[in-house]
């Protein structure tokens, strides 16, 4: 035995050549002395030779199968090989003869994390947590692992259950900015807001110079209604990171909101190289229009970018082009085309993804105000500039027959996978129940929830007319048979105010920036009046104001 003292002595002292060889000759007498055939493993693995340092443990694992800390040690070896999986199986074994092997705890939790197996990990940094409570690395690896699992539900949108384990990673690492930043970012998804900014500002003490903590917490700023706070932080990331087009676009996006036009549409061509644009923009062989080129005897392309409804809105812009010298070609969604051509407009309609004639310049809808320099404060609202087909006017006459009563068309629910849609629409049901009695009620929406359908079917003065709907066209000469309108932010609501349709349109505080901060009217439809959901959420003033302009036709 005294050789095998001597070569651990020799181990130890850091002298590992002389270490081996006296292993080697300890076992050459000893070959299934688990104890030596470990020493020797570690001998080797410190001296890079994995493969052999595997292949002793091994032999100690055959000698003495109980011994934990031999499959740990052939696990950091694994490790070290590559083989994670084979490591893991051999943390677990090890803890399976002692569950309060720490090491094995550590290495198998962070292992489990490299596998994306986060509740494992989680377990695995519990118990090693309860055993050692000041230890740094269960510490850190139990908050981790909870942060990641968090950050997993709130991909899954439970956020509840995103917070939850973030508050219990936040426990354990209270100085750290990312679990700050992650919880805020559950609280903005959520809707609470002010907990959101409150988080981002303590993230911020810690780390003042990250521009995705600024430019977030200007988002909670805003969803608050500090403007100014958050300007400030749009600004100060700008300022950090001049190209930092998040922060650009979110900025842009205030500054409209708030009227400041000129600045605004500059900045908000920052949308193209956000995430939420980038995949959406078209390479096109032409040069983009920005407004500075003579477009005499030249072919412009405008085409739609977003959705139907900002489609609608934009397509006034395609009106303000000269056609007696420039040929204007439209492109957009199928659904609109029909509708589209009723514009006072001597342009070629296309359909999205249609072969195109050969042009000169290009320019996307939503960029067209900012090619016209457009103001709201300098141009006079644009009355109606799409007009209903005489041929589904008719057919609309022979399906409502005589007018007996006022007609209210009614558009209530957005698209349910819109990324706000909890922004606009309303609870159908309970609005439906509020309306006063004496109108006649037409939903005008392709899509309705099973629940708006089951309670409609059992309404006799509310006709759903979706299954009539075709394309636009369809819904404009529906609306165009409508006394009133009362919609929410949809395609409809853009398309009744550009029929010149009288409509009420119901705007949660949240809305979007061009429908401004408080006004009751809006520049960019003359006959279309504004409903604000109040910030304390209590529709009360908006049941009263509705049923105000109902009773005003009946």
């Amino acid at each position: 035995m005294s050789l095998l003292v001597d070569a651990a002595e020799k181990h130890q002292s850091g002298d590992l050549k002389r270490a081996v060889g006296l292993y080697q000759a300890f076992l050459r007498v000893n070959a299934e002395h688990a104890e030596a055939l470990n020493l020797y493993g570690l001998c080797m693995h410190e001296l890079g030779n994995f493969q052999k340092a595997d292949t002793l443990f091994s032999g100690a694992i055959k000698c003495d199968s109980e011994k934990s800390e031999f499959y740990q040690n052939r696990g950091a070896a694994r490790i070290d090989m590559g083989k994670t999986v084979e490591a893991l199986a051999d943390f677990e074994m090890g803890l399976s003869h002692d569950p309060n092997n720490f090491r094995c705890l550590l290495e198998a939790g962070r292992i489990s994390i490299d596998l994306q197996e986060i509740d494992k990990a989680i377990k695995f940094f519990e118990k090693a947590f309860e055993i050692t409570k000041d230890n740094e690395s269960a510490i850190v690896g139990l908050s981790y692992s909870l942060s990641l699992r968090g950050l997993q539900k709130a991909l899954e949108k439970n956020y509840d259950g995103a917070i939850s384990d973030l508050k219990d990673a936040l426990k354990l690492c209270p100085e750290t900015w990312e679990i700050l930043y992650n919880l805020g970012n559950a609280y903005l998804k959520s809707g609470n807001y002010q907990l959101a900014r409150d988080h981002y500002e303590k993230a911020l003490e810690l780390n003042n110079t990250n521009v995705d903590l600024l430019c977030n917490k200007g988002i909670a700023s805003e969803r608050l209604g500090a403007f100014s706070e958050a300007a400030a932080a749009y600004k100060k990331a700008l300022v950090l990171d001049p190209k930092n087009n998040p922060a650009a676009y979110n900025y842009s996006l205030l500054l409209l909101k708030l009227g400041f036009y000129k600045k605004g549409l500059n900045l908000y061509e920052k949308r193209w190289e956000t995430r939420e644009f980038k995949s959406a923009k078209r390479q096109l062989n032409a040069p983009l229009w920005q407004g500075d080129n003579d477009l005499t005897d030249k072919k412009i392309l405008c085409h739609a970018e977003q959705g139907l409804g900002d489609t609608i809105q934009f397509l006034r812009f395609c009106t303000m082009f000269d056609t007696s010298k420039t040929t204007v070609f439209v492109q957009c969604h199928s659904d609109l085309i029909e509708i589209a051509q009723t514009m006072q407009l001597q342009a070629e309609f296309y359909e999205t993804g249609s072969e195109l004639p050969d042009y000169d310049f290009h320019c996307p809808l939503m960029s067209l105000p900012r090619a016209f320099k457009y103001r709201p404060d300098s141009q006079k609202t644009m009355g109606p500039y799409l007009h209903p087909c005489r041929a589904k006017k008719e057919k609309f006459d022979k399906i409502f027959g005589p007018r007996v009563r006022p007609r209210v068309g009614l558009v209530l629910e957005g698209k349910p996978s819109h990324v706000h849609n909890h922004f606009r629409s309303v609870n159908a049901v309970d609005f439906i129940k509020v309306l006063p009695s004496g109108a006649d009620y037409f939903l005008l929406q392709k899509e309705l929830s099973s629940q708006t359908k089951t309670f409609v079917s059992k309404r006799s003065d509310v006709k759903d007319l979706s299954d009539l709907l075709i394309n636009f066209s369809d819904t404009a000469a529906a609306c165009s048979k409508m006394d009133l309108i009362i919609t929410v932010d949809t395609a409809v609501a853009h398309l009744a105010g550009a029929l010149g349709c009288r409509t009420s349109m119901l705007l949660h505080y949240q809305s979007d920036w061009r429908w401004g901060l408080e006004t009751k009217t809006t520049h960019w439809y003359s006959n279309m009046r504004l409903i604000r959901l109040q910030r304390d959420c209590d529709w009360t003033n908006v049941y009263a104001e509705i049923t105000a302009n109902i009773q005003s036709i009946l």
